[in-house]
């Protein structure tokens, strides 16, 4: 059985940040199968990613930019795009080639989308690696998404949502399978809510509304924010907690936030917390936790560590959180991109404490399915899948 051997696998990870992706690859590594001997490969070599260099070999490559976004614009996309793969994508599978034989690799593991690992995947076409793709992220059908989804031996999922997009590129359904994202249960359900609030000045009297995610433009900061007002009019007591950076982008959307807030007047009102290590305390002070991304998630781990967290969640209904939440058993979904909307849900979960309790309650025993070990599981099913494939 394939189990029962040493197989080495390598991990490429060549996202923009540390994000979710990169926290699950992270999660699935530091409880993997004694059998699987990570190489793993990130595009960044500072920052979080050093994690990495706990859990196996630990490479860097850095893929270039020589042509960017205006580059393009200026020479046109087709040639832009032509320029890019001479220029940035080839020499960089190149790397990635070197690396795979030199390691000896069995399988090489896109972890994240296609565009952000085209160089590994060309790089394991060169020396004929098997690939599998665990596919997190919307992907648009061109010609060079086309070419790797052709040449994976297996595609692994994180929601319908995503499913569904992998399925436009004629991928057989028997050669995907789904994956749920591992996430630490039972950390989130034991946060400890007096540190927190003593540090952060909240106190009990206070309802505290939460939105965790990074500041990268559409995870929807800005609608909650836009929906404070209407919330304070009822609830004038209520702090709002925006806990999430940029993650290797520019500050120019938590300068737009700030702005926002100020135009509001909503100072010691909405508090922006950047990046935090103690999430689950975090949640343990929350009444409500809000998910409000203005485009499709993947799938939101940030829905499921609040309701591991026993939380009544609010999340836009569209993309994963379908997957994640049952409208009015686990959690409320709600139609994205409405502040108007958002601020009369949370109103309704403010007045209803027992509301509160037992969407909480059963919040708790829906995100069970997205334990860790469940989720090694799965991926290591994929992988066997994906080796045994012809």
């Amino acid at each position: 059985m394939i189990e029962k051997e040493q197989v080495k696998i390598a991990f490429c990870e060549n996202g923009k940040g540390f994000g979710g992706a990169a926290i699950s690859l992270q999660t699935y590594l530091s409880a993997r199968s004694s059998w699987v001997k990570p190489l793993i490969i990130t595009g960044q070599a500072e920052g979080e990613y050093v994690c990495y260099k706990d859990f196996g070999t630990w490479e860097t490559i850095v893929q270039p930019r020589n042509f960017n976004a205006l580059a393009k614009d200026l020479l046109g996309k087709p040639i832009g795009s032509m320029a890019d793969n001479l220029f940035n994508i080839v020499p960089t599978a190149l790397k990635f080639a070197r690396l795979f034989v030199k390691h000896r690799i069995d399988l090489v593991y896109l972890n994240n989308d296609v565009y952000s690992n085209l160089a590994a995947a060309l790089g394991a076409y060169l020396v004929r690696k098997p690939v599998m793709l665990h596919l997190r992220g919307f992907c648009e059908i061109s010609p060079s998404s086309c070419w790797v989804v052709r040449h994976l031996r297996h595609l692994a999922y994180v929601s319908e949502a995503i499913k569904h997009n992998a399925l436009e590129f004629g991928i057989p359904e028997q050669q995907m399978t789904w994956i749920p994202e591992g996430i630490n249960t039972d950390y989130f359900a034991k946060g400890n809510a007096n540190n927190i609030r003593h540090s952060l000045s909240i106190n009990t009297e206070n309802l505290v509304v939460t939105l965790v995610g990074g500041l990268v433009g559409w995870k929807g900061q800005d609608i909650l924010i836009t929906a404070a007002p209407a919330i304070l009019d009822r609830y004038p007591n209520t702090i709002f907690l925006l806990v999430g950076s940029a993650y290797g982008h520019f500050n120019t959307i938590e300068n737009q936030l700030l702005e926002l807030i100020k135009e509001l007047n909503l100072k010691n009102k909405v508090l922006m917390l950047g990046k935090r290590n103690d999430i689950a305390d975090i949640l343990a002070i929350s009444d409500v936790v809000v998910h409000a991304s203005t485009l499709p998630e993947p799938l939101g781990r940030t829905v499921v560590e609040g309701m591991a967290a026993g939380k009544a969640v609010i999340a836009a209904n569209e993309g994963g959180p379908l997957d994640v939440i049952t409208h009015g058993m686990d959690g409320l979904l709600i139609t994205p991109r409405d502040p108007q909307g958002l601020a009369h849900t949370i109103c309704e979960l403010l007045d209803n404490f027992e509301l509160r309790q037992q969407l909480g309650a059963e919040a708790i025993k829906s995100a069970q399915k997205y334990s860790v070990d469940n989720h090694v599981r799965c991926v290591e099913a994929a992988i066997i899948k994906a080796l045994e494939a012809k």
